[in-house]
């Protein structure tokens, strides 16, 4: 049973939808999001994938993509690479730091160096998708100020649904954003969906995990969806092969090595 509530307090800040009579525990809660923090692929490990572009009206496209991952005493850090397609002259690099301390640099072609993006550019689409560095980066992870709202279903699966709130940096930047809505697989503790709302609860953008795949005894994304809620445009993120248990040289994620180009590793197996 979902409690009544109005969107919004005075506040302006989100009123959670308990999915039981009487507020869920929230000691368990906690259980449930410190598991999912701590989930992540162990070790080093590259992927190559595509982002599917799927607008609603239009020609649909695709942008390749490298992901090169490790974790450092912040959290996650990621080294991104992506392709337009027949556009050389247009690839874009990210270099992502997840964790309680986030922050993205961004190099493009033809640029002199990487840039440290404004928490304001988190949201910008990327490479022509409906994707931005935000949805990469899945901040809301560590967002302190959350509430536990209970076990509903998504996509057929029992999930624990939170609502989190942004810190102040970012609502700063973008007061338009309320707080994100997670659902978290009652099984593994993993990501099914997550909804950046805006007023009134208005949903954004949905983010949802479609498929994983098992690859050496550890469970990665294969697919993923990402939908404007406006346009009805998505793009679809979708990881075509993989190799785990690596090791990288630490410059690898140096912010100013951006520009240096990479080889991807030997024997990425496929994932077609």
């Amino acid at each position: 049973m979902v409690a009544p509530v109005s969107a919004q307090q005075k506040n302006n800040r989100l009123l959670p939808r308990y999915l039981t009579v009487g507020k869920p525990d929230q000691a368990e809660g906690e259980r449930r999001l410190a598991a999912w923090r701590a989930q992540g692929i162990a070790g080093e490990y590259y992927l190559s994938f595509d982002l599917e572009v799927l607008p609603r009206r239009g020609a649909t496209r695709t942008v390749a993509g490298q992901w090169w991952g490790t974790q450092n005493s912040v959290g996650p850090l990621s080294r991104i690479h992506l392709q337009p397609p027949g556009e050389e002259t247009k690839n874009e690099r990210l270099l992502v730091q997840s964790g309680p301390q986030a922050r993205i640099w961004r190099l493009r072609q033809g640029e002199a160096g990487p840039t440290l993006l404004p928490t304001e550019d988190w949201f910008k689409p990327i490479a022509g998708t409906t994707l931005a560095a935000f949805d990469l980066q899945m901040p809301f992870t560590y967002w302190n100020d959350w509430v536990y709202e209970g076990v509903t279903r998504v996509r057929g699966r029992a999930a624990h649904a939170f609502l989190l709130y942004p810190p102040e940096a970012v609502q700063t930047a973008h007061p338009e954003l309320a707080g994100v809505r997670v659902f978290l697989d009652d099984q593994f503790e993993a990501l099914l969906q997550a909804t950046q709302l805006g007023a009134d609860e208005q949903p954004v953008k949905t983010m949802t995990v479609l498929d994983l795949k098992r690859l050496n005894e550890q469970w990665i994304i294969k697919s993923v969806e990402v939908r404007d809620e406006v346009t009805r445009d998505k793009t679809r993120f979708v990881v075509n092969g993989a190799k785990l248990g690596l090791g990288f040289a630490s410059g690898l994620f140096a912010p100013a090595e951006l520009g240096t180009s990479v080889r991807a590793p030997a024997d990425v197996e496929s994932f077609d």
